[in-house]
């Protein structure tokens, strides 16, 4: 069985307040079930929050295609 991957970057862009930082995530897992034809891609985006991890209202995630 051969296949290639989906290329896909997703961007990871986290808000405290008012304030965006904008980081990369970084693929963690491939899981394949080919008998349900399904392909699961994880991905990771390991953001240090320090003393403002209580200000983290959300991280908005948006895939970008890679060509």
């Amino acid at each position: 069985m051969t296949f290639v991957l989906p290329r896909v970057q997703p961007l990871f862009e986290t808000w405290f307040g008012r304030n965006s930082v904008e980081h990369r995530g970084q693929l963690a897992t491939v899981m394949i079930e080919p008998d349900l034809r399904r392909l699961t891609m994880t991905w990771q985006a390991p953001l240090v929050c320090n003393r403002r991890v209580d200000e983290l209202d959300f991280t908005m995630v948006t895939a970008k295609p890679m060509q």
